[in-house]
C-alpha cells in the first residue's frame, strides 16, 4: 500500500523528503536526582519523557541519594526508583554517579541489581557506539577523605550540613560551601582496566557513524575553578582520535556547553536533583536526533513539555506569555 497519497494536480508542499529515514533515530538523556531530591520531579520526567516517546533512554548518574551505608536504606532508594520508572514505555540505561556508587555497601547493590560492581559498558545501536564510562571507579568515599586530610573531611561534614539548607534562604557563602563539595566529588576516577576495556571497544568498532561518551563527572568542567584535570578520561579521549563523537557528563547540576577540538562536551543539569537558583539550574530533557548529518540536540525544559490538555487553567507563566519564545 502506498503510505503517501495527495492530489497530482496540485502541489501545495516544500517538497516530499519525508523525515522516515529507518536509520535516524531519538534518544532522551536525563540526569541527577540525588543531592537534595526534590519529591516529585523526576517521576514527572518520566511522565513527560513517555508522552515524547524516544527510542531509548539514558541516565548520566546520581539517581539515588546514597551516602548511607545501611544496606536496607541503599535497597529502599533503589525500590523507589523501580517504582518511578515501572510506567516507561522504553528502555533505560544506567550509569553510576558518586550518589549511587560510594562505598562497599553500594557497589554491593549495584552488583546485585546490574549483574557486576564495573558501572562500565558500551552497546551500539544503529551503527552508533555508546560509551557508559564509570567515573567512580574506584568510588570515593569520605573515609579515604578522613585518612587522607582530616580538616578535608571536617570542612566537608560542614558542606553536607549546607546541603540542608537548600529549601530556605541561600547566601553566597552557603552556594560557595556546596561547590566545593560538588568539585571534590567530581574527581573522576577511571581505572586503568577501564581504559582497556574502551580501548578493545574501540578497535572494534572503528568506523561506526558517531560515537557518544556518557560519564557522570565532567572531564572538563567545575563549579569552583573553571578547568579540571580530566584525570585518566584523557587517554579515552586519546583513544577516541579523529572519529566523530560527543561527550555527555552530569553532575554539577548546571548547565554547561563547551566544544573541545570539534567536538561538543555537555554537562547536563538536572531531572529531580538539588537546584541551587543560578544561571544553568534547570530541569530538562535532552533530546538527541542522530541522522546523517550527525546529531542533533536540544534542550527541552521540563516545565515547557505539557500534555494534550494544555496548561493548567491556574499556570501563571501561561497566562502571562512566559512559554513563548525569547526572540
Amino acid at each position: 500500500m502506498n503510505q503517501f497519497q495527495i492530489e497530482e494536480n496540485a502541489k501545495p508542499y516544500t517538497h516530499l523528503n519525508f523525515k522516515n529515514d529507518p536509520d535516524e533515530f531519538q534518544f532522551a538523556i536525563i540526569s541527577d536526582n540525588a543531592g537534595g531530591t526534590r519529591s516529585g520531579v523526576l517521576a514527572k520526567t518520566v511522565e513527560m519523557t513517555n508522552l515524547l516517546q524516544p527510542e531509548f533512554i539514558v541516565h548520566v548518574g546520581d539517581l539515588i541519594e546514597g551516602y548511607s551505608d545501611d544496606e536496607d536504606q541503599i535497597q529502599a532508594w533503589w525500590k523507589e526508583i523501580d517504582e518511578i520508572l515501572e510506567p516507561l514505555k522504553m528502555p533505560f540505561f544506567f550509569l553510576p554517579g558518586n550518589h549511587d556508587l560510594y562505598s562497599e555497601p553500594s557497589t554491593k547493590a549495584w552488583r546485585q541489581r546490574f549483574g557486576d560492581e564495573r558501572g562500565y559498558y558500551h552497546f551500539v545501536y544503529k551503527d552508533a557506539l555508546f560509551l557508559m564510562i564509570n567515573t567512580e571507579d574506584p568510588p570515593k568515599t569520605l573515609a579515604d577523605l578522613k585518612h587522607i586530610s582530616p580538616e578535608g573531611y571536617d570542612r566537608m561534614m560542614l558542606n553536607f550540613e549546607a546541603l540542608g539548607k537548600v529549601k530556605g534562604d541561600l547566601t553566597l557563602e552557603d552556594i560557595k560551601k556546596v561547590d566545593e563539595l560538588a568539585d571534590w566529588v567530581g574527581v573522576i576516577n577511571i581505572s586503568d582496566a577501564q581504559v582497556a576495556y574502551f580501548k578493545e571497544v574501540l578497535e572494534v568498532n572503528p568506523d561506526v557513524r558517531w560515537t557518544f561518551c556518557f560519564m557522570h563527572a565532567p572531564p572538563y568542567f567545575t563549579l569552583t575553578s573553571g578547568e579540571k584535570d580530566p584525570g585518566k578520561f584523557a587517554k579515552i579521549e586519546t583513544l577516541l582520535g579523529n572519529r566523530p563523537y560527543t561527550v555527555f557528563s552530569a553532575h554539577t547540576h548546571i548547565y554547561d556547553y563547551e566544544e573541545r577540538n570539534g567536538h561538543d562536551f555537555i554537562t547536563t543539569s538536572t531531572s529531580g536533583g538539588i537546584s541551587i537558583p543560578r544561571h544553568g539550574a534547570i530541569d530538562h530533557i535532552l533530546w538527541v536526533t542522530l541522522d546523517n548529518e550527525g546529531p542533533k540536540i536540544v534542550n527541552l525544559l521540563l516545565n515547557g513539555i505539557m500534555d494534550k490538555k494544555g496548561p493548567p487553567k491556574d499556570d501563571d507563566l501561561a497566562a502571562i506569555g512566559l512559554y513563548r519564545p525569547n526572540v
